[in-house]
């Protein structure tokens, strides 16, 4: 896996070598938290936390999710329709 850094921006890891040889990309905050997720078919996975490291949202190409937090749990999770998941 390679990365690349550079102070008070992000980090990206090249790595995650699909079967047919592809590469993912994956990118992290200054606090570590991943924020995205890019796979050999350009497909991208957004990610993001609040202040306290907890997920927030989640957008792939199934669509958005939010989370609701209950101290340390998640309370619930809404789609992009609204729809509410417990």
């Amino acid at each position: 896996m390679r990365q690349r850094y550079a102070p008070k921006q992000k980090c990206t890891c090249l790595g995650g070598h699909e079967a047919d040889g592809d590469l993912s990309t994956y990118s992290w905050d200054l606090e570590n938290r991943m924020t995205l997720a890019e796979l050999p078919d350009a497909t991208l996975n957004t990610m993001t936390c609040d202040g306290d490291g907890k997920r927030r949202q989640y957008e792939d190409s199934a669509g958005l999710r939010k989370f609701v937090w209950d101290g340390e749990n998640i309370l619930l999770q809404t789609d992009s329709g609204g729809t509410t998941n417990q």
